[in-house]
């Protein structure tokens, strides 16, 4: 009987072996989530992930334009028509190559600065442990059919000249095109005033 029992492990652990393989851990498997989020659309995954612009802010001293002058524009947070895209940083700019003076606790120039932003989806919860947290999961992702939505940036945040931070809230919005197959889009230059 002892005999049995080992064989019967021994083969259990062979059939456990043999029936899980890397080839069943890949994208294509439904029981896998890929961390690395992509943007549906029809039947198939597209590889549209990016959303890529310009933010100018700008304050209004005495009638000119002054450009602030900060590492990075921070918490850009944007919607894709009613749904949250996410909520990202800019990419760092070098400050040091500008002649800076400071105004109303702003480090400014009078240089155009275009903060560059690369904004990838987001969704808000890659981690499932269980049933609930995986309806969750498929609750926050937004599927984008191939056609036209519009992009807002909602607010973000820069940091002023005492180090403190300032939240300013836009209302720039572009439209937006998904094609199939379009790995990401990129839709401007938006030039906003900030209220010091």
């Amino acid at each position: 009987m002892n005999k049995h029992w080992h064989i019967c492990a021994i083969l259990l652990l062979m059939a456990l072996y043999t029936s899980c393989t890397k080839e069943d851990l890949d994208n294509d498997s439904p029981y896998v989530y890929n961390t690395q989020s992509s943007i549906m659309y029809g039947n198939q995954s597209a590889t549209f992930k990016e959303i890529l612009f310009y933010i100018q802010p700008y304050l209004m001293i005495d009638g000119v334009k002054k450009y602030p002058a900060t590492d990075s524009l921070l918490n850009i947070t944007m919607k894709v028509n009613r749904l949250t895209w996410g909520s990202v940083s800019s990419l760092p700019i070098d400050t040091t190559i500008f002649d800076l003076e400071t105004v109303k606790n702003f480090r400014v120039t009078n240089v155009p600065i275009k903060y560059p932003v690369v904004a990838s989806y987001q969704i808000s919860n890659t981690t499932t442990t269980n049933a609930g947290h995986f309806a969750d999961l498929l609750l926050n992702y937004q599927s984008l059919l191939a056609g036209d939505y519009l992009f807002r940036i909602e607010s973000f945040d820069i940091r002023r000249a005492d180090g403190t931070i300032k939240k300013c809230p836009t209302a720039a919005s572009v439209p937006l095109t998904v094609k199939p197959d379009q790995r990401g889009s990129y839709i401007g230059e938006f030039e906003i005033e900030i209220k010091p």
